[in-house]
């Protein structure tokens, strides 16, 4: 009976690194530097890319992130090509300096910047990111609430506007 549980661990770390390659992924884990070169490789997908960017950001990050891209009515922001630099890991926050071209319709810009991460739920997870030059990130948990307020402000205009319709 031993000799067959030896000779299946093969076969078991085999499936177990498999596992540990598809969390990282798919914005599971990893290193912050990990976490932000996966978001920048979906984010070469554009608009198709935001479910899976999301996935590599804070929870409540990535809510204000795909709710501001969903109000979006052109094809938003698409990442050309970037180059990550130096990563800072400080406790349970870390930065990551990226050098990031992006395009807007035919409009290409390039940019460099600070990513900032946390720990949730044991993985780094971005919650903002900086621009050269700036003194503070720009909070995409921040953004959340703003979509939020954005979103109830479009509904009760249009609520108002239906009602001035019937009357």
């Amino acid at each position: 009976m031993q000799v067959f549980a030896i000779r299946r661990l093969p076969v078991l770390f085999s499936f177990l690194s498999l596992l540990a390659l598809l969390a990282v992924g798919c914005g599971g884990g990893g290193s912050p530097k990990d976490v932000v070169k996966g978001f920048c490789e979906a984010g070469k997908k554009g608009k198709d890319g935001v479910d899976e960017l999301v996935g590599f950001m804070t929870k409540k990050a990535g809510e204000g992130y795909k709710g501001l891209m969903e109000m979006e009515e052109d094809e938003g922001l698409t990442v050309i090509k970037y180059e990550l630099g130096e990563e800072k890991i400080d406790g349970e926050k870390a930065t990551v300096a990226c050098k990031l071209t992006d395009k807007r319709g035919d409009e290409e810009r390039e940019e460099a910047l600070t990513f900032h991460l946390k720990m949730e739920d044991g993985n780094w997870r971005i919650w903002g990111v900086q621009p050269e030059g700036k003194d503070k990130p720009e909070d995409f948990e921040e953004l959340a609430d703003v979509v939020k307020e954005m979103k109830e402000k479009m509904k009760e205009m249009e609520e108002a506007k239906k009602k001035a319709g019937d009357g």
